[in-house]
């Protein structure tokens, strides 16, 4: 483990990090289940990430191979044309910029459901933890969803 802490920041140096930064940072309901963004394609570990205008909703792209894969439902309730969507943001390093990044979801259960669900990402520049997408859950049954990281 190398998380480190400066001021209001964390950061990390692998991908383990991620899941150290989720117990670290735990405010409100614990992590029960983390799963880590991992593409099915090549394994690869580095992805862009892309928000719908909602900002609920997300895909990574994975950065070895280009294989795109919806997080959670997300599918569901991303726009269908691209072109008419409202908005879409890429998610970018608040302190260098940089638009690759390690994730992995983490999970919040009650009564064996998913409660709440957070992303948490690492950039692969600078290092730099953080979260960027907390919602509860709007899809009942939902543990198939741990799957989907």
């Amino acid at each position: 483990m190398a998380l480190t802490r400066t001021g209001d920041q964390w950061y990390g140096v692998t991908h383990t990090d991620i899941t150290e930064y989720f117990h670290a940072t735990a405010d409100g309901y614990p992590i029960d289940h983390i799963t880590e963004s991992v593409c099915a394609g090549c394994g690869g570990r580095v992805f862009v990430i892309e928000f719908d205008e909602s900002g609920a909703n997300a895909h990574r792209t994975c950065t070895s191979c280009a294989r795109l894969t919806y997080l959670l439902d997300s599918e569901d309730w991303w726009h269908p044309d691209p072109d008419e969507a409202e908005a879409r943001y890429i998610l970018e390093c608040s302190s260098c910029g940089n638009d690759q990044f390690e994730a992995a979801l983490g999970f919040t259960l009650h009564e064996d459901e998913i409660r709440e669900i957070v992303l948490a990402t690492r950039c692969t520049e600078d290092g730099l933890l953080g979260y960027c997408l907390e919602r509860k859950n709007r899809e009942f049954p939902s543990r198939h969803l741990l799957d989907k990281a």
